[in-house]
């Protein structure tokens, strides 16, 4: 089962997480990283971060994600975290 967690920090500082149990798709991925990229920009401070299965730790390079969220291509984002 794959699982997602989205990490917001401001300024350096860890602000919060999502739980991995709240996005189980990429789908589900796209949709959330859009409103909390919304509600907390990078010209204010914030910093966000995306793992698949948290517990693992796969990481993603953010301006891929963001690219590929943005242009809602969601086979683009599935193969940033295909092994």
């Amino acid at each position: 089962m794959m699982s997602f967690e989205i990490n917001v920090a401001l300024k350096g500082k860890h602000l919060f997480a999502t739980h991995p149990r709240s996005m189980q798709s990429i789908f589900e991925v796209a949709r959330v990283y859009k409103v909390i990229r919304e509600k907390f920009p990078a010209s204010q401070g914030f910093n966000i971060s995306l793992t698949e299965n948290p517990e693992i730790f796969y990481g993603a390079d953010m301006k891929e994600v963001d690219k590929a969220i943005m242009a809602n291509d969601t086979d683009a984002l599935s193969k940033l975290f295909s092994r």
